[in-house]
């Protein structure tokens, strides 16, 4: 079985979809617009069809075929993050990881004291950051992260607590 795409052009068009503009795709993959642009380029070539329609007013609309595809994304692009995490820990000795969503410029001062904090009491932990910027919801629900520290009000079910600029968590 042969794909013509790779991973980075999956994690582009999904991105694309979400947002619907070129800039805002970039920004949440932390590459150049130029960059998104070449890989959408290069995924149209490979697979020799336009995924999105060019509207200036409404922005990037995704074609049927270029739907179908962000809808195996979502669902591939979790199981294999699960694979590769069960690989690492199976050789390096982590028992488990646990991903934290944050915001795009959220400040992370609180960061290495809450990491050495974990390592001292829970050995094997391994912490990693996930960008979620203005969608924490659907990065819970995709299995892109396992909890999010967000500002703003609480989303709904299943939130612990919520923070707000006069009330800090910590």
């Amino acid at each position: 079985m042969s794909m013509y795409l790779d991973m980075h052009h999956y994690e582009t068009i999904v991105a694309v979809s979400e947002t619907g503009s070129v800039t805002a795709a970039a920004g949440r993959l932390h590459v150049s617009q130029s960059a998104v642009s070449h890989r959408l380029a290069e995924a149209e070539r490979r697979l020799g069809g336009r995924l999105f329609e060019r509207r200036p007013s409404r922005g990037m609309q995704p074609t049927p075929a270029a739907l179908a595809l962000c809808q195996a994304a979502h669902r591939a692009m979790p199981d294999l993050a699960r694979a590769e995490q069960d690989f690492m820990r199976s050789v390096g000795g982590t028992t488990a990881t646990v991903r934290i969503g944050v915001g795009s410029y959220d400040c992370y001062h609180w960061l290495a004291p809450f990491a050495a904090a974990c390592s001292d009491q829970l050995e094997g932990l391994l912490l990693e950051l996930v960008v979620v910027g203005d969608m924490p919801v659907p990065r819970l629900a995709d299995g892109t992260a396992d909890l999010v520290l967000a500002p703003g009000p609480a989303p709904g079910r299943g939130t612990l607590f919520t923070c707000s600029p006069t009330n800090w968590c910590w």
